[in-house]
């Protein structure tokens, strides 16, 4: 059965003889990731505006709002193609032991990734040690070191690859601009928790959503009518 095929896979990576996670599980584990499952799969987005409304609501669902950030990261989808000539080229710049892999999942039957035009990316391990932790590092970290090979090997084929953009962006704003942001992203973009997740949650979280930015709304007439009234002159008169 599939369940017993999948078990004797996945000891043959716990041995080190193969490596993880499995290519012909990835695209299981990356479901199992976007619907709640951690794992070591990242989730993104063609779309950037719907990762600007993660990143936002992300930022708004933190507890203490004035210490999160708004925090958006945009990579280039030629880095897989950078990794494949990168590493034929140069395979001794490169470390054998792990890599960024991108994964597609397909969208039939998956109507929340179909509306985030979601994709994936995994770390993997290609020769796993047993006694050691696997996946030590970040994909930021795995991203920067790609970077930083690429430019001193001073392979112009390579760097075409990914120009004129770069290889990774991050973007952050104050977590205070998480609110302003799911408003304008609602009002002006139509992005919005209905829209990205089809279906009765969807409605919830978009309703979630406005309560959000209504708050947002609130504090700004009242910080404005506080400015209004501190400028009203003082009459001396009676109070009552």
């Amino acid at each position: 059965d599939n369940l017993g095929l999948i078990h004797r896979l996945v000891k043959k990576c716990t041995n080190g003889e193969q490596s993880w996670p499995l290519k012909q599980i990835r695209s299981l584990m990356a479901l199992a990731q976007h619907y709640g499952i951690p794992t070591r799969i990242l989730d993104w987005t063609r779309a950037p505006l719907t990762g600007l409304y993660f990143a936002a609501r992300y930022a708004v669902e933190e507890e203490q709002l004035e210490k999160s950030q708004v925090t958006l990261f945009a990579l280039n989808e030629n880095f897989k193609k950078l990794y494949i000539e990168a590493s034929l080229k140069h395979q001794k710049n490169f470390n054998p032991s792990i890599s960024l892999q991108g994964i597609d999942v397909p969208y039939a039957g998956n109507p929340n990734i179909t509306a985030q035009q979601g994709t994936f990316t995994c770390i993997v391990d290609h020769q796993l040690n047993p006694d050691e932790e696997p996946c030590p590092d970040a994909a930021e970290q795995i991203i920067t070191q790609l970077a930083t090979t690429v430019n001193a090997l001073e392979d112009s084929s390579l760097e075409q690859l990914i120009q004129p953009e770069p290889l990774l962006v991050k973007l952050s704003a104050p977590g205070d601009d998480g609110r302003w942001l799911l408003q304008k992203l609602q009002t002006r973009f139509r992005v919005n928790g209905s829209n990205l997740f089809p279906g009765y949650g969807g409605a919830v979280q978009s309703v979630m959503d406005l309560m959000s930015c209504y708050d947002h709304m609130l504090d700004l007439i009242a910080s404005d009518d506080l400015d209004s009234i501190a400028s009203l002159p003082e009459t001396g008169g009676p109070s009552e």
